[in-house]
């Protein structure tokens, strides 16, 4: 008896022990499975972070979302193998379909297309180790960008020699060796896309009258030339849908659209012809209206997109910046606007900048040492090209 009650005894004390270190113990874990899980979760966060504020947002959820379950699963004697088997990772793969990330091959910017000071701030951007973990870049889209840094754009083609928004002049832009030819955008009574710059046709052409107000059988016997000289008469309105047809492989197209709401027109013409794919077409589609834009993006997402900015006479604002940025891929601004602390806060957000516009020879210098991407001009002469760096600028 003395023996049976030692035993129990024994068991008793024994059980007590088991009651007091069980809780202990999975208290101990679930404390470090906690501390590393928020130590992870910062890591990523701040990682992500410095990618962009879209991301930031997206890891700061997801880990949040992942770092709840992982305590209350860990408090409820869950192996905590669970939590700590890698999947934390996850915020960075959300990074990986952030809107900025469009262009990008290397770096946090869109570096296939930027070259100099804007490559040297990519890097320093990226997180330590990164150039000797990421597999080489392999050949892709952005490729088919021109590589020549600026980007010489013809302001409504070579308007300086030739009259603005024709033939003409996006002719003689094609054999200047311009790298895009910048258009403007109206719509027609009847809903086509003209291409003209005013909201009359009172100066650039022999007729008068609003552009949204005339039919393009009346719009298209229009003499678009004369005015500006009579070498050019007779030249008629394009339709934009025929500029997209006689330009895209050729040389890359800046289209400006001039009305809020129309949008939907643009969209559709690009679509029945195949050109949704900015990079691949080199076609690029901007506006004053920042909205148009917004919704543009979310009727042809691969599209590259542009805002202009600057008409005011006021600098955009970090807000503003950050706002176009969340959408647009190019924030365009105007040429008395432009300088390096400008330049330099549109790249970090990882987008790129057309400046326009460059008439005078004089002008170009503090464009091209403040960094900008691309100059927007009426005549394309007036920005050098470094020598050996030319080439054929046919499109792949």
């Amino acid at each position: 008896m003395y023996v049976m009650m030692r035993k129990t005894s024994s068991t008793t004390a024994k059980s007590g022990e088991a009651t007091v270190n069980t809780p202990f113990r999975k208290a101990l874990m679930s404390l470090t499975v906690v501390v590393l899980t928020v130590i992870a979760t910062i890591t990523a966060v701040r990682q992500t972070a410095a990618r962009s504020l879209t991301a930031w947002s997206a890891a700061w959820t997801a880990s949040t979302m992942y770092l709840l379950p992982s305590v209350l699963l860990s408090a409820s004697g869950f192996p905590a193998s669970a939590t700590l088997s890698g999947r934390i990772g996850l915020p960075a793969a959300a990074d990986a379909v952030s809107p900025q990330q469009r262009l990008s091959s290397i770096g946090y910017l869109p570096s296939a297309v930027i070259t100099g000071k804007s490559r040297q701030a990519a890097a320093a951007l990226a997180p330590a180790g990164a150039a000797e973990s990421a597999e080489p870049a392999r050949p892709g889209p952005a490729d088919r960008w021109p590589f020549e840094r600026p980007w010489i754009v013809a302001h409504r083609g070579v308007s300086m020699h030739a009259p603005e928004n024709t033939f003409a002049a996006f002719d003689l832009a094609l054999r200047e060796g311009a790298d895009f030819i910048e258009l403007d955008v109206r719509r027609s009574r009847d809903g086509r896309l003209v291409v003209i710059h005013d909201a009359t046709v009172d100066r650039t052409t022999n007729g008068r009258g609003r552009v949204a107000d005339l039919p393009w059988e009346e719009l298209n016997r229009l003499d678009a030339g004369s005015w500006f000289s009579p070498a050019f008469s007779g030249q008629p309105l394009p339709l934009l849908e025929e500029v997209l047809d006689r330009y895209t492989g050729k040389i890359g197209l800046l289209v400006e659209l001039k009305e809020p709401d129309a949008e939907g027109e643009l969209a559709g013409l690009l679509i029945r012809r195949g050109l949704q794919n900015g990079l691949e077409n080199r076609l690029i589609v901007q506006s004053f209206h920042a909205d148009s834009m917004h919704r543009l993006r979310k009727l042809l997402p691969e599209l590259q997109i542009g805002v202009l900015t600057g008409q005011t006479g006021k600098k955009p604002t970090e807000k503003d910046l950050d706002r176009f940025a969340a959408f647009a891929d190019f924030i365009n601004v105007r040429l008395d606007l432009a300088d390096a602390g400008l330049v330099r806060r549109i790249h970090e957000r990882g987008a790129l900048t057309l400046v326009w516009t460059v008439r005078h020879a004089v002008e170009v210098g503090r464009l091209l040492q403040a960094g900008v991407d691309g100059i927007v001009t009426d005549d394309p002469a007036l920005v050098p090209r470094e020598r050996g760096q030319g080439g054929s600028r046919e499109m792949s």
